[in-house]
């Protein structure tokens, strides 16, 4: 017998927002754009075509590439292949662009 599935509610509850609402996000920040006030090689990648596996993006969703780390085995990589970059859940033999580390997706 299998578990019934639970939903889930994310987000703040309304006293954190009435007090923190002067408190703005920095999307840059959160996602590690930048760091000390430059890129420092992180980079956004807009998807076009297919992603790789299990993946839901779609064309025009954005990927945020960190070129500055070494990849690991679990990472999600973009490589180049044949003058293009592509998203890969491993390098192989090519050659590596970056780290996959968050995705800014549209919710429509």
């Amino acid at each position: 017998m299998s578990p019934e599935p639970r939903s889930s509610v994310v987000g703040f509850v309304a006293p954190v927002v009435a007090e923190s609402r002067h408190h703005r996000i920095d999307l840059n920040e959160v996602v590690g754009l930048t760091e000390a006030g430059t890129l420092a090689g992180r980079f956004l990648v807009t998807v076009e075509g297919l992603s790789p596996g299990a993946l839901d993006l779609r064309a025009g969703d954005l990927a945020v590439v960190d070129c500055t780390r070494t990849p690991e085995a679990h990472d999600l990589v973009v490589v180049e292949r044949d003058g293009l970059l592509a998203m890969a859940s491993g390098a192989g033999n090519e050659e590596v662009f970056g780290v996959v580390t968050h995705f800014l997706v549209g919710a429509r």
